[in-house]
């Protein structure tokens, strides 16, 4: 016999009929319903749906966001900053008990448990007051495609994970239904394309409201989760690594062809718009929005824990308080670290995505005390909250600076309303240059595509850059190109490490960074050490993450990743 749980789900008491983009993803849940009064009109339905969006906003306001970043060949932890947040994930000093990997764990199942409620009761009414059936089936898309996310985020993170499409509504005495097993990567993968593909047909051109996904991003997701699939880890699973290159090129030209993306001429405007919280989903296809009020704290910390160091005096002031520095092999990446290889051009990321010295406020007023000599200590510049500006001359005929804050609305010491990328338009450029190259070798699409994205940062020509360093355009060659050339543009994203495990190379890529941070001229063992801690810890298992102890103590059906037993 089957005993009905007594279900609820989160309901938010703001009347959602006519919000804005801005008002539908801050809609925060308060109160508490049964499911039988609920779903019965569009209001009820968006609702709903904004408390999945919520929770993404949780889990990417710093876990997804900046400790994935950080443990890589783009962020390292900063030691001596007084905060231990996400400093075991990010020297690779984790196990099963790590806290910050269970919520993980726990705010992507809860994700998931929401879209499945939203999309078993949109399929299962008959009528929802106010909601054409247009509306509905777009609705179920967005649910679709935000539990095909989150799925991807755990596959690619723990690998086994139990699948989940059903929502709690009968559970058997003997709890089968709520203790799933664990499932293959491929059938993990195999929900997601068919999540995402029906996402495909049912999803509007363009999002209902700014932050929400649309059939270009359901098409972006494919093309990624392909790309992953084909990956050392899963090999291209039952569907065969070369359909999943074939895959991703189908999609990424979805994407292109649409003509709804393009790159933005300016490659700061891309994440000057996610700090001045201008709506643009030219290049930014699908981001998350953060947004602090005096009223309601609805910020995250993109810009504080990973953006350059601001003094601050009171709470209203927009401090930063880094918890990570940029690595040597980002450095050099951009060639001479930072400085112009001779014969090419600058490539112009390099000032934005850097930032060279500190930002004082005192006696209400900023300064800046100096460029910080130490390279290995320089901070991520992506999403500033303040920029350094020349204000004038002294009578030496020197620069004289002050700054400009660029965060509009509410700002709060620890909170910002600074949004974070899910999919950019440069990505699917790069992924499909990839596939291309995987696919056919050094072509001319794939070379193009990558030099599109090159060029809007005024670098050289990947057949310039080949050039000058002596080497052939060839398959294997370009593959570099394109693997450095996502470092380059999609630096701090959370994209880095799961490239490096899909290509086979996190233990070799951290191991290498190890060596150019001893070599570096500023590297100091007695003050420099901690920079190493990652690449001296990383072993074979950490591709994967640890199923947090928790979940196999409560699921029995759920058994811990083999490199982690």
């Amino acid at each position: 016999m089957k005993k009905q749980l007594k279900y609820y789900i989160s309901l938010f008491v703001i009347v959602v009929a006519g919000l804005t983009s801005c008002e539908f993803l801050e809609l925060d849940p308060t109160n508490e319903f049964e499911r039988d009064d609920y779903y019965k009109d569009r209001n009820q339905a968006d609702m709903a749906l904004a408390g999945v969006y919520s929770k993404l906003a949780e889990l990417y306001k710093e876990h997804m966001s900046i400790w994935l970043s950080a443990g890589t060949d783009e962020f390292l932890h900063n030691k001596l900053a007084s905060s231990t947040r996400g400093s075991e994930i990010s020297k690779f000093n984790y196990n099963a008990f790590n806290t910050d990997i269970k919520r993980i764990w726990t705010m992507s199942f809860t994700l998931i448990s929401r879209t499945n409620d939203l999309i078993y009761n949109l399929e299962g009414r008959d009528t929802i007051a106010y909601m054409t059936l247009e509306q509905r089936q777009a609705m179920i898309g967005e649910a679709l495609t935000l539990r095909a996310f989150s799925y991807l985020n755990l596959v690619r993170m723990f690998e086994y994970v139990p699948v989940r499409t059903l929502p709690f509504v009968d559970i058997a005495e003997d709890n089968g239904d709520l203790h799933l097993k664990s499932q293959e990567p491929q059938v993990v993968y195999n929900q997601i394309i068919e999540d995402l593909s029906a996402a495909t047909g049912m999803l509007p051109d363009e999002p209902y409201a700014f932050g929400r996904v649309s059939k270009s991003v359901a098409h972006g997701l494919l093309a990624r989760a392909y790309l992953h699939l084909a990956g050392v880890r899963v090999n291209g699973g039952v569907v065969g690594v070369e359909e999943c290159y074939s895959q991703v090129v189908k999609h990424c030209n979805a994407v292109i062809e649409s003509g709804r993306h393009s790159l933005l001429d300016d490659y700061s405007e891309v994440f000057l718009n996610q700090i001045q919280e201008v709506q643009d989903n030219r290049e930014i296809m699908w981001e998350v929005v953060f947004k602090f009020t005096t009223e309601r704290d609805l910020g995250g910390f993109i810009g504080n824990y990973n953006g350059p160091k601001v003094g601050g005096e009171v709470n209203d002031d927009p401090e930063g308080n880094p918890l990570v520095y940029i690595t040597a092999t980002l450095n050099q990446l951009y060639g001479a670290e930072y400085e112009e290889t001779p014969g090419l051009n600058p490539d112009e990321r390099h000032g934005w995505n850097s930032i060279p010295y500190n930002i004082n406020f005192k006696d209400g007023a900023y300064s800046f005390p100096g460029d910080i000599s130490n390279k290995l200590r320089w901070y991520g510049g992506k999403w500033r909250r303040v920029q350094k500006v020349v204000s004038g001359t002294n009578a030496s005929g020197d620069d004289v600076y002050t700054a400009r804050v660029l965060e509009s609305g509410a700002i709060n010491k620890w909170r910002t309303s600074i949004n974070y990328p899910l999919l950019r338009y440069a990505d699917v450029l790069l992924m499909k240059a990839e596939a291309v190259n995987q696919l056919y070798g050094p072509t001319l699409d794939a070379i193009d595509n990558i030099n599109a994205v090159r060029l809007r940062a005024g670098a050289a020509t990947v057949q310039e850059l080949l050039a000058s360093e002596g080497l052939a355009l060839t398959q294997e060659q370009l593959f570099e190109v394109i693997k450095d050339e996502r470092s380059r543009e999609l630096c701090f994203e959370g994209l880095r490490r799961f490239d490096l495990v899909r290509w086979g190379t996190l233990v070799e890529a951290m191991k290498e960074q190890n060596t150019l941070i001893v070599n570096h001229p500023d590297y100091d063992p007695a003050k420099d050490e901690f920079l190493t801690y990652p690449g001296n810890a990383v072993e074979e298992r950490h591709n994967v993450f640890p199923i947090p102890n928790d979940e196999i103590t409560l699921n029995k059906n759920v058994q811990q990743h083999p490199l982690w037993k």
